[in-house]
């Protein structure tokens, strides 16, 4: 049972042992205390998931402190080989946790961070909690006490704590190219959208002629390979949706990529067309729950657009003139700008990227998770 707090509202001095329903209780006891319950139940979870035995928290977390700063905790293991190289990043929750390791089989490490969160800022004597993790493992009692050297070690990596901060999940900005170009368009979208907080993964197929309208198995190999590079980009963003900003054969590979599941593994929370060669006779509603919002540019001028569909001789049902005239169907996901100026190649200017696409991008992140809430799926 967790003791009652002292006059100057620290615990009393000892170690003191508490299940995960007491520690709650205890220190989740105010709504502003509210906000460490995802992160709580994050770091729960993590030191299960790496078989922690078990952890130790000190600080000003299990104080009376109303709103306390961050959570500082040890987790232990019982030997050094099951400590993570990798240092985890949560994806839930509000606050700081400043997070150590520690193995049993380096007791003077362990009892120096025992030592160290038991005495507080005004270096008086207060307890520590110890919360079991796995109920047969290691712990922080009846340890030797650390040597001065340790200590101050313990001291000097305290004051370089590890901060692990509660990562929101990455805007991921993905750039699909043309053909025939070098896609010079990529520096100026990298340059604004990392400004904007947005992590730009461009995808170059290579520099590819116009004979690719005419082969489908050519076709089908860029799709294909357009496909794995969402699967990796995903997995090292640890993220499910990204958003994209297509150009004229970009726009095929994008929505060829999309159509072609009934529940892809990557969603788009936004998707801009730009010399769209895309059928304007799409039928929007197959998008719904695979992309979030859409932006179409339209440049009735644009002789590549209809040279598209005329090249392919009308063999792929995708090819169309969503580019120069805009998609039939109306839609409430999509919004369409049409302009006499843009051709081809002119509306990728730093003036459209920063008036219109970026906060276009920013107010619809997250929104394809939002739509696939709505029909139930996960």
């Amino acid at each position: 049972m967790i003791p009652a707090f002292n006059e100057y509202g620290n615990l009393p001095e000892g170690n003191h042992k508490a299940n995960l329903v007491e520690f709650t209780q205890r220190f989740i006891n105010n709504a502003d205390r509210q906000r460490f319950v995802d992160l709580l139940i994050n770091l729960i979870d993590y030191a299960k998931s790496v078989h922690a035995s078990s952890i130790l928290f000190g600080g000003s977390f299990i104080t009376s402190e109303p709103l306390p700063n961050d959570i500082d905790c040890v987790l232990l293991f019982n030997r050094s080989q099951q400590i993570p190289t990798i240092r985890p990043s949560f994806t839930q929750g509000a606050g700081i946790l400043d997070l150590y390791f520690a193995s049993a089989d380096n007791p003077d490490i362990v009892s120096s961070f025992r030592k160290l969160f038991s005495v507080s800022k005004n270096e008086s004597n207060v307890g520590t909690i110890e919360l079991d993790i796995s109920g047969n493992g290691a712990t922080f009692d009846n340890l030797p006490d650390p040597s001065e050297e340790l200590l101050q070690l313990a001291r000097t990596m305290y004051g370089y704590r590890h901060s692990v901060h509660v990562q929101k999940r990455r805007k991921v900005l993905v750039l699909v190219h043309g053909i025939r170009t070098h896609a010079e368009w990529y520096s100026d979208v990298s340059f604004l959208g990392s400004l904007n907080g947005w992590t730009i993964a461009p995808f170059i197929y290579g520099y590819q002629n116009v004979d690719v309208f005419l082969n489908r198995n050519k076709r089908r190999e860029i799709v294909d390979v357009f496909r794995s590079y969402l699967t990796d980009v995903c997995q090292l963003s640890d993220t499910q949706s990204v958003s994209v900003i297509a150009h004229s054969f970009g726009t095929y590979i994008a929505m060829n990529y999309i159509m072609g599941f009934d529940d892809p593994p990557t969603r788009y929370d936004t998707l801009i067309l730009t010399g769209g060669i895309v059928d304007e006779k799409l039928d929007m509603q197959r998008l719904y729950g695979k992309v979030g919002h859409i932006l179409n540019e339209i440049a009735p001028n644009d002789e590549w657009v209809n040279w598209a569909r005329r090249a392919n001789l009308a063999r792929d049902e995708l090819f169309g003139k969503a580019g120069t005239e805009g998609f039939n169907q109306k839609y409430d996901r999509l919004v369409e700008h049409n302009s006499e100026i843009f051709t081809h190649n002119n509306v990728i200017k730093r003036d459209v990227i920063k008036a219109r696409w970026m906060p276009t991008l920013d107010a619809n992140f997250g929104s394809v998770a939002r739509d696939r809430k709505e029909l139930g799926l996960n």
